[in-house]
């Protein structure tokens, strides 16, 4: 039986007509660590497959692919929220041209909206919920007649007679399962397209942050520390030259550090060995606080993310995030001292829902301040609504999202999705943007380079009220797009 696998990329019609990528896959940094490793996995159980890269080339026309996915008998494709309306359109292409096989979807956003997406869309036969590992083995032995759809574990599907049915939920892999998973199967990798190899030493994260979107909160999961340097050196062995580096290694875990024995466990197996790598990994604040770890992985370190996320304790608390400006400043001084803090980007979210200006404000300028006193680099964020999150779940609840909106492309400019999370008038965004310049050329001015502090205005408020549209608006007439609430209160301050 021939599997065929799907990696869709992030598209936008940004230019009003042809689809472009967009966001991580405008420049893509490694290959999807999920269609790889189901592959090898259809492989250990003896099926033929077919890995078709649309993430690597750069598009979501498959015409060159016809043939291949002609001959499958199942046709599969990961998605998350971010890339669902290229997945939506890649199904659109399979069936018009008149391709019958199956179409089983996978992923954090299919799992989320199941229901949904198969009553609304019948072009999809499959939805595999949660872990696919397991499942998408016994849903071909499922098309091979030796199950019935009804037997396998976080199935969605639908019957001949069109009524939907949701299959209970298997337990989550457990670490040892995860530890006996094999290597991805990059050797299916495109030639020299993706810069550096993507794997994974932990599934899930312990916390659950209300922005987060992460699907195994409160879940985590470890493989034991030879275990993952194992894997470490088969795939560097596997990829060949497929890639720019096979000494560079993205860990996609969400945190890599959430069990920091466990990972300083990990470079001291890798410095026994002598292994050539690097890493690029994401790691908490209060983590470089234990300096054991901070000394482990600086030789080890290509560029890592911190979520710092807020510049003020009240939103930290809020968030759920478990650290304190304090601390975060605190990891900042660590990096210096490990001379690692160039290597650092310190995430922020601005507009978090609750959040007046002067809260973005306070981000803005403790973030600043990161810059300009440890040399740390710092990306500023707007809030965007993306399903999954609490704060999102909370949006529902009231009405004011539904899944739906996430099915056209475009999503990420559309104005009502954005203020139904950001609360500031344009002109309070715009007041803050005019600070971050600001702020951006008093940084540039100290030798750091433009790269330190990296933003962009909201797309939402850049389409539909441009900076010199309100700069034109005066008096009584400026408040006519402030949110009402704001305008509100404003026309009663003076009167109006």
């Amino acid at each position: 039986m021939k599997v065929v696998l799907l990696c869709v990329p992030i598209m936008d019609n940004l230019s009003g007509g042809e689809l472009v990528p967009i966001a991580q896959d405008f420049t893509p940094s490694c290959p999807s660590l999920a269609i790889y490793l189901l592959a090898a996995i259809l492989r250990q159980h003896g099926y033929e497959v077919k890995v078709i890269d649309l993430t690597a080339e750069k598009t979501n026309k498959i015409n060159r692919w016809l043939a291949a996915i002609q001959e499958a008998r199942l046709v599969g494709i990961s998605a998350t929220s971010l890339n669902w309306p290229t997945v939506l359109n890649v199904v659109g292409q399979i069936r018009t041209a008149g391709i019958q096989a199956p179409i089983v979807i996978g992923g954090v956003h299919p799992t989320m909206f199941s229901d949904y997406i198969l009553h609304r869309y019948p072009t999809i036969d499959f939805v595999i919920r949660h872990e696919g590992e397991k499942a998408l083995i016994m849903l071909c032995r499922a098309l091979e007649g030796q199950f019935e759809y009804k037997d396998v574990p976080n199935l969605s599907w639908r019957s001949k007679e069109g009524q939907v049915f949701h299959n209970p939920s298997a337990s989550l892999l457990t670490a040892e399962e995860l530890a006996s998973l094999p290597v991805p199967a990059y050797d299916l990798l495109p030639e020299r397209i993706y810069p550096t190899l993507a794997l994974q030493s932990s599934r899930g994260c312990a916390f659950c942050c209300s922005f987060c979107s992460t699907p195994y909160r409160r879940s985590y999961r470890s493989l034991p520390p030879s275990a993952f340097v194992d894997m470490v050196e088969e795939v560097q062995l596997l990829a060949g030259d497929r890639v720019a580096s096979k000494e560079l290694i993205q860990v996609v875990d969400d945190e890599w550090s959430l069990d920091r024995k466990r990972t300083i466990a990990i470079l001291r197996e890798i410095n026994r060995r002598d292994i050539p790598v690097r890493f690029i990994y994401d790691s908490r604040a209060n983590d470089f606080l234990d300096e054991e770890y901070a000394e482990a992985v600086a030789p080890y370190t290509e560029r890592f993310l911190v979520g710092a996320e807020c510049g003020y304790n009240e939103g930290l608390a809020r968030i759920g995030k478990g650290t304190t400006v304090e601390k975060l400043e605190a990891c900042a001084r660590t990096l210096v001292k490990y001379n690692i803090a160039h290597r650092s980007e310190f995430s922020f979210i601005l507009g978090l829902p609750w959040e007046s200006k002067e809260d973005v404000l306070k981000t803005v300028r403790f973030a600043s301040r990161l810059v300009l006193h440890y040399g740390v680099n710092v990306l500023l964020q707007w809030y965007c609504q993306i399903p999954g999150s609490l704060l999102w779940d909370e949006s529902w609840r009231k009405g004011e999202v539904t899944p739906a909106m996430y099915d056209e492309f475009g999503f990420f400019r559309n104005l009502y999705l954005f203020k139904s999370g950001v609360h500031l008038s344009p002109e309070e965004i715009w007041e803050v943007m005019d600070i971050i310049y600001t702020t951006h050329s008093l940084i540039a001015l100290t030798g750091r380079a433009k790269e330190a502090m990296l933003y962009r205005p909201p797309a939402p408020i850049e389409l539909n009220y441009p900076r010199e549209a309100i700069s034109s608006l005066e008096g009584s007439a400026r408040l006519l797009i402030w949110a009402p609430e704001v305008r509100e209160k404003a026309l009663k301050s003076t009167g109006q």
